[in-house]
């Protein structure tokens, strides 16, 4: 049987004896419509990547893909240490059908001769993947799986008593747990006689558990109803039937009318005191002077707009240039960075922002920054951070340390920027240096 070609986890490794290689495999290769299944992908090199590996995307039509993780390891194989990265993928398909993961391949970076580097490309092995739906649920339209779908609502009046003329906002949220957003349906808001409906644009969040790692997607959509006759009304209740993949069957998600109830609204109703059509004639023919005036100065300032408009733009791109090549920009840069804990990430933004920050003479380089710093646990940081990336298998490193000494620092620096003159420093790599297993030796 075809299936049984399936493979659950397909694997392949480079050709090249003691060169980097690529490990893949996708989990389960056969899934419900709509849900996830894993696909890991594991690049290895010798020595270490002075850069992260540039990946494929993954994406094939009909196929939801989101990168879910990357962490790194580290591998002995005959002696020779391996570095390596981790990275998992969602893959949810959106219809029933055998689907081909193909042509996809992996840029690496790596020390074949430290320091020396070398790029290679390697082919990524086709993947299988087969979605569909059980029997019991082919005659859902839409067909939605999830392990558990709520729908709820808030009715929001624009007054407490309601009259023509005021508003109603009916906002609905569905949450499905193991469904990406983009995949829960749209809800339909069935329009209702003497109203003027007016939906907004859907707004999709996919949020993961940090505890459990569970995925689940939020779709909120909201409706504006503007009153336009008097009299009782229902807005119409929504329902969802879904497949509940962990029960194995059918479900229906429900949520009531809304009862409202509009009066009339006799402020809005015509005056019977209207000015009489003639006084805004005898208006113009008094004040048509000043109106002229008036008139010539609009069109005045539509002649004259598009050059303003103009000179502003350019002025405003040169300021958000200049920000966005600024200490400061790239100091935030950084902090996010270590926010995400991502210790390679961390590391050259921390290169980035050293050759943006005047009081190391925009050098960069971690030795003046450690000079200068005279902070023993910066520097055991900034060490422990290099050791990390660039050792073998050494400690993960303690980012939040790092990002708590850094910023005392930084601001001790620029404060002496402004009360000493700043010597200009040559950097202290200028000579080349000793290397020990990868790792340049002062």
């Amino acid at each position: 049987m075809v299936l049984g070609l399936l493979c659950n986890a397909a694997m392949a490794s480079a050709q090249e004896a003691d060169g980097p290689h690529v490990r893949v495999e996708i989990k389960p290769s056969r899934v419900v419509v709509g849900q996830g299944v894993i696909l890991s992908l594991e690049v290895l090199a010798p020595n270490y990547m002075p850069a992260p590996p540039v990946l494929p995307d993954f994406q094939v039509r009909s196929l939801v893909t989101r990168q879910t993780s990357a962490r790194n390891f580290v591998e002995q194989h005959d002696g020779v240490t391996y570095a390596g990265v981790r990275y998992e993928f969602t893959i949810s398909p959106m219809e029933a059908g055998t689907f081909a993961i193909l042509g996809q391949s992996v840029t690496v970076t790596y020390a074949a001769e430290p320091p020396a580097t070398r790029t290679v490309s390697m082919p990524i092995p086709k993947l299988d993947l087969q979605a569909f739906i059980p029997p019991e649920a082919r005659d859902l339209n839409p067909f939605v799986s999830a392990n558990n779908i709520t729908v709820e609502q808030s009715v929001d009046r624009s007054s407490q008593n309601l009259e023509v003329g005021d508003s109603v906002t009916r906002t609905v949220t569905v949450t499905a747990n193991g469904l990406p957003a983009m995949l829960i349906p749209p809800i339909v808001f069935v329009p209702v006689d003497g109203f003027a409906i007016y939906p907004s644009q859907p707004d999709l969040q996919d949020v993961t558990d940090g505890r459990s790692g569970l995925q689940k997607g939020i779709r909120t959509e909201q409706v504006v109803y503007l009153l336009q006759k008097t009299g009782d009304y229902n807005l119409p209740p929504i329902s969802l039937s879904w497949w509940n993949v962990r029960d194995q069957k059918i479900e229906r998600t429900h949520i009531d009318e809304v009862g409202l109830h509009v009066a009339d609204n006799l402020a809005a109703r015509p005056s019977a005191n209207w000015p009489d059509p003639w006084s805004i004639s005898d208006f113009l023919q008094r004040h048509w002077q000043a109106l002229s005036i008036l008139l010539v100065g609009v069109v005045v300032l539509i002649w004259r707009l598009p050059p303003l408009m103009h000179a502003f733009t350019a002025w405003r791109d040169r300021r958000q240039k200049a920000h966005r090549e600024s200490e400061a920009c790239y100091f935030a840069i950084l902090r996010c960075a270590v926010s995400s804990g991502d210790a390679r990430k961390t590391y050259f933004s921390l290169l980035d922002w050293l050759e943006r920050f005047v009081p190391l003479g925009r050098i960069g380089s971690t030795q003046i920054l450690k000079r200068l710093a005279n902070d023993p646990a910066l520097s055991a940081a900034v060490d422990a951070l290099e050791q990390n990336l660039f050792g073998n298998g050494a400690a993960e490193p303690d980012l939040q340390a790092f990002k708590s000494r850094l910023s005392p620092a930084r601001r001790r620096l620029l404060r002496r920027r402004h009360s000493t003159r700043v010597e200009h420093l040559l950097p202290v790599d200028i000579n080349p240096m000793p290397i020990k297993d990868g790792i340049p030796t002062a």
